[in-house]
């Protein structure tokens, strides 16, 4: 079994929830995929500032470092946020604390992940909403056509990690990735129940 069998095993449960719960929300409306974007700026660019510091070789390799963080920009400004409302959008406090390599791919393993798989809700959303990447939808458009090519640069990198770990550092990686999961979804689910508690 593979590292990346490894991961997918330990993960799978925690990745089909936060999937499924993510497109049943971004789909439904678009004040409720606004809320999605926004909820997904407030993980995304913190863990995305740690990961950065990293520098890990996909991102090199693709020449993008805070690559999600403008995307989910790009993404608000279209959905009417001005740059002030922008830099009121809740940010996560509990994201995970990135504090060795190990655990740094492990949660990269779920955001590359996430871009790679937003295409699907990607193309819902425009199919439903009229969103395209031009008007909101970037962040789940991602890299589009390179998107495979992205991921399979990441798993290699993961691979070849895992191949000269140090004892424990794949357990880490895996423990990262599974509270990435968690706490993604958690904070995602808090986003919505507040936009909730809002109606009248």
């Amino acid at each position: 079994m593979t590292f990346l069998d490894q991961l997918r095993q330990h993960t799978r449960p925690h990745h089909d929830s936060l999937e499924r719960d993510s497109a049943a929300f971004a789909l439904a409306t678009t004040p409720r995929y606004r809320a999605v974007i926004a909820a997904y700026y407030g993980y995304i660019a913190p863990i995305e500032a740690q990961l950065s510091d990293f520098r890990l070789s996909v991102d090199a390799a693709f020449g993008c470092r805070h690559a999600r963080t403008r995307f989910l920009m790009e993404d608000l400004e279209a959905l009417g946020y001005g740059p002030g409302a922008i830099t009121r959008v809740e940010i996560c406090p509990y994201v995970p604390i990135l504090k060795s390599r190990a655990a740094a791919m492990g949660c990269a393993y779920v955001i590359e992940g996430s871009a790679a798989s937003g295409r699907v809700i990607g193309a819902a959303v425009a199919a439903n909403l009229g969103i395209t990447p031009g008007s909101g939808g970037r962040f789940f458009h991602g890299w589009g056509d390179a998107a495979d090519r992205r991921w399979r640069e990441f798993t290699a990198e993961a691979e070849a990690f895992a191949a000269a770990a140090a004892p424990g550092e794949p357990e880490q990686t895996i423990a990262a990735a599974v509270e990435t999961f968690t706490t993604f979804r958690r904070w995602l689910r808090h986003g919505w129940e507040k936009l909730d508690e809002q109606r009248p």
